[in-house]
């Protein structure tokens, strides 16, 4: 039996979908010279391996020229991944906001590829615990509570 999604849903994952594309194109800056066609697909390539962990499709259309602007799939997905992989513990080496070139495109693709084939960040993408993951909770406060004795009645 195929699921239908209501219209009124529709219309909120669109907007949703618009917000996400906009805030991506905020962050990550169109790059100062075209980027490199073959640089383009890389990067896609390495993102697809990273999807393919997760278990989820992600589909980029074919780069067929330089372009200064990624695909709005490929940057919400590349934040996606940046933020997972700070989380991890292990950021890319080139923060988004600075990503103006093929050196900088190159630099992250390769970063991709080295987490895509680190089964600790497949385990940590799955949310699976880790033999030694511990969780360490530090909670802090005002002090010690001290408590005082005062003769509220002496004073009268």
């Amino acid at each position: 039996m195929p699921i239908t999604i209501p219209e009124e849903l529709e219309d909120i994952g669109a907007e949703r979908d618009a917000l996400m594309a906009d805030a991506a194109e905020a962050i990550i800056p169109p790059a100062e010279s075209p980027y490199n066609v073959k640089a383009m697909e890389a990067l896609s390539d390495a993102l697809k391996q990273i999807a393919d962990v997760l278990g989820v499709e992600l589909e980029v259309s074919e780069y067929t020229e330089a372009a200064t602007v990624l695909d709005p799939q490929v940057q919400q997905f590349l934040l996606m991944i940046d933020r997972a992989a700070e989380d991890y513990g292990s950021p890319l080496p080139v923060d988004l906001e600075a990503l103006k070139s093929d050196a900088e495109l190159t630099t992250i693709t390769a970063a991709l590829l080295e987490l895509a084939a680190d089964e600790g960040f497949a385990e940590f993408l799955a949310g699976e615990p880790g033999e030694n993951d511990q969780v360490e909770i530090e909670i802090s406060g005002p002090g010690p509570v001290v408590e005082e004795d005062y003769d509220f009645a002496g004073r009268m």
